[in-house]
């Protein structure tokens, strides 16, 4: 193994048990989620910057107790980040495939294959 792959097998080995437990502790903390910024000021409500604070405040003992390197903090977010975005878009996807094949079912046909016809006698013509 090359020394750079070797660094890289390395980092991960330390930063990935960190960014899980960072999505612990966002997911445990019961986030301030939704209407965070308030539309007048453009600010984080304050009830949602409290609950933040407490939060990074938990990830920065984290880190201080896991010793992690300063040049890794982005890395961490890095790959908490990217559990969420893959998961989403295996969730998403997925839904989609479930939406078309939905639709094919209820068209009577695949999606590709409707014609604005089809379309315009389901909306004339419903079966609910």
């Amino acid at each position: 193994m090359a020394a750079s792959e070797d660094e890289h097998k390395k980092r991960l080995d330390r930063c990935i048990p960190v960014a899980r437990k960072v999505l612990t502790i966002i997911a445990d903390n019961e986030s301030y989620l939704g209407d965070v910024v308030d539309a007048k000021t453009g600010q984080p409500k304050p009830e949602a910057n409290e609950k933040y604070i407490e939060i990074a405040k938990e990830i920065f003992d984290v880190m201080f107790d896991e010793n992690c390197y300063l040049t890794d903090r982005e890395f961490i977010f890095q790959l908490a980040l990217q559990a969420i975005s893959l998961t989403k878009e295996k969730v998403i996807n997925s839904l989609d495939r479930s939406v078309e094949k939905a639709e094919a079912i209820l068209f009577g046909k695949d999606v590709m294959d409707l014609r604005m016809a089809d379309v315009d006698y389901i909306l004339k013509n419903p079966k609910c």
